[in-house]
């Protein structure tokens, strides 16, 4: 790169002062800080509404297996949420084989994207 080049790229860079700087980086730290905030206080959201436990509708009578099938899944969907979608800790964690899991998984339709760090 020439030196005429290599000067008009970082003489803008010299105008900015310390000063300026500093200011760029508080704003950028309140930036991602903020962020921060927002991202605990949905994946917060999102535990709370992990325990909201529906009652079944006693006129109608309790599905065993439905409800089996709904804890089930919804035990599986925490495990991956804690291991942060790792499917091998997942597993570990609720003491079954990483296959069962899998086939669980699929079996409920449950994907990895849903429930890893983000989802």
């Amino acid at each position: 790169m020439s030196s005429r080049v290599l000067r008009k790229v970082t003489d803008p860079l010299r105008e900015f002062n310390s000063s300026d700087l500093r200011r760029v980086r508080a704003n950028g730290t309140q930036d991602k800080v903020r962020s921060l905030k927002l991202m605990v206080m949905k994946m917060q959201e999102e535990l709370d509404s992990l325990n909201d436990l529906v009652p079944p509708d006693l006129a109608s009578g309790i599905d065993f297996y439905e409800e089996v099938k709904q804890f089930e899944s919804e035990l599986i969907k925490r495990a991956l949420i804690l291991m942060g979608g790792h499917q091998g800790k997942a597993a570990r964690l609720l003491n079954m084989n990483s296959t069962t899991l899998n086939a669980k998984m699929k079996h409920y339709r449950i994907r990895l994207g849903q429930h890893d760090a983000g989802g």
